[in-house]
Formats: C-alpha cells, sequence, structure tokens
C-alpha cells in the first residue's frame, strides 16, 4: 500500500485519476476544486449552473478533461452537501466513494485532496484521517491483496501537510490494529 503526501499543484499532478470533493453551496468552487474548474475553463461551474453537478452529498461525477487542458485523464468530482455539515463521516464516505469508482474505473493510482483542510472550524487531521480511513476500508473490504492496491497520493499545501501526514498515519494505525485484532480472533 502506497499513501504520499505531496505540495505539487493539483494541476501539475500526472496520476491517472484525482478525485475533488465539492460542497453544494460554494458558488464558484473554492480550492483545488476552483483550481482545477479555472484549468478547465469552466467545466465544473458550468456543470453546476446546468444542474449536472450539485455537489450534493454523496453524488459523483466523472469527467474526463481533455488531455491538453489537464494532465489527470479523470476528475471524479464527490458531493458533499454544505459546507456547515462536513464532518468527518461525510469524508469518510467520500473516501469509500473515490476508491470505489476510480477502482471501478480500472485506476492504478489517483489523487486526492482532503476537502475542508485549513478551515478554521475544522481539524485537518480529523478530516484527513476520516477520508484515508473511508479509503482503506473500501481497500480492504475489496478482497484485493494490499500489493494489488492503487497507490494513493494525497495533495495539499505546504503548510497543511504536517496535520495531513498526522492524519493519515492515525488513520493506517487504526486499520492496520483492526486488521491485527480481527486476525486474532
Amino acid at each position: 500500500m502506497k499513501i504520499n503526501l505531496t505540495p505539487t499543484p493539483v494541476q501539475e499532478l500526472w496520476q491517472e485519476g484525482l478525485a475533488l470533493g465539492l460542497f453544494s453551496d460554494e458558488r464558484p468552487p473554492r480550492g483545488y476544486t476552483g483550481t482545477v474548474d479555472w484549468r478547465l475553463n469552466g467545466m465544473i461551474s458550468r456543470s453546476m449552473v446546468s444542474g449536472h453537478i450539485t455537489g450534493e452529498e454523496g453524488e459523483t461525477v466523472l469527467l474526463a478533461p481533455d488531455r491538453r487542458a489537464f494532465p489527470s485523464l479523470k476528475v471524479l468530482i464527490v458531493g458533499l452537501g454544505s459546507v456547515e455539515d462536513v464532518a468527518p463521516h461525510t469524508l469518510y464516505q467520500a473516501g469509500t466513494t473515490i476508491v470505489n469508482s476510480f477502482t471501478a474505473a480500472g485506476c492504478s493510482e489517483f489523487a486526492a485532496s482532503v476537502p475542508g483542510a485549513g478551515r478554521e472550524e475544522l481539524s485537518t487531521a480529523d478530516l484527513a484521517e476520516s477520508l484515508i480511513a473511508g479509503m482503506l476500508n473500501a481497500l480492504g473490504a475489496s478482497g484485493r491483496p494490499p500489493e494489488q492496491w492503487p497507490s494513493i497520493y494525497i495533495v495539499e499545501s505546504d503548510h497543511l501537510l504536517r496535520d495531513v501526514e498526522r492524519g493519515v498515519r492515525s488513520a493506517i494505525d487504526g486499520f492496520q490494529h483492526r486488521d491485527d485484532t480481527s486476525s486474532a480472533h
């Protein structure tokens, strides 16, 4: 299992897939989703205006951007609901959705950011832990051995990487502890 943390700008990531969280009440999109929307000449914003993308919790939309405009072949938009309602369980579900969607799409590697990271009212470490825990549990439930799991890149700005790393370590420890406990029974 490979989970890599990187401050690489999202528009420079060359992973096969890129997952972005979208809040239903944030228009235009902000953060990494806003950056990608800008690089895609407003593709996400236009889809929101037309109602094709709403950002409602649980929604998923897979985009195939022009490779000349953006390096990732597949961009997965994951709806997170309202900004004020985002909570760790929302990101756990998003993590599960991201893995299941990219696995179904045949991606061997993908990148994701931590939606809501850096907001004052939310703990970046807790959000990262929830996102990664959802990903790990989905991978564990897939029945594939860990050596066949996709490589995961978590992209976040330099000043948040320490908090993200704390959350990632906690999720991995929790996942390994769960496996150790279930193996003992």
